[in-house]
């Protein structure tokens, strides 16, 4: 039996072969899934049996588990099957990241600081990271 290049995952199969079937917006949408899956404490077993292919039969655990680390690529369907049964909208599970969620006090509290010292925001993540404060004490 002849085996399709693309499925060795090493370099033999080519330079690119690592991003054929991987895509960012897949590993984004995946990683929500998994998030919602793993708040309700749920199996990926029991998530496949609880979506169903076109056919009606369920997906393989297999499959779950490739969808969440965005090495699968299923119909959009699918992905409605999934944000029904966890009871979001499509849009909360397949839309941008963060796009909706609100800035809270606390973050306009640290650009307001940051702009007001006349830092960029790299300036301003790298003292933070330092812990460091200026002779201000801000900061």
């Amino acid at each position: 039996m002849r085996v399709p290049l693309a499925f060795f995952g090493n370099e033999q199969a080519g330079p690119n072969w690592g991003t054929r079937y991987r895509l960012e917006w897949g590993m984004v949408v995946g990683r929500r899934v998994r998030a919602m899956r793993l708040q309700r404490e749920m199996s990926i077993a029991r998530l496949a049996q609880e979506i169903q292919r076109a056919d009606g039969r369920p997906y393989s655990s297999s499959f779950v588990s490739r969808l969440e680390r965005g090495w699968a690529s299923p119909p959009l369907f699918s992905y409605i099957l999934i944000a029904r049964y966890f009871d979001v909208a499509p849009g909360e599970l397949l839309g941008s990241e963060g796009v909706e969620r609100p800035i809270t006090d606390s973050e306009l509290t640290m650009v307001r600081v940051a702009r007001n010292l006349l830092l960029t925001p790299e300036e301003a993540i790298v003292r933070l990271m330092k812990g460091g404060y200026g002779r201000s004490g801000a900061i």
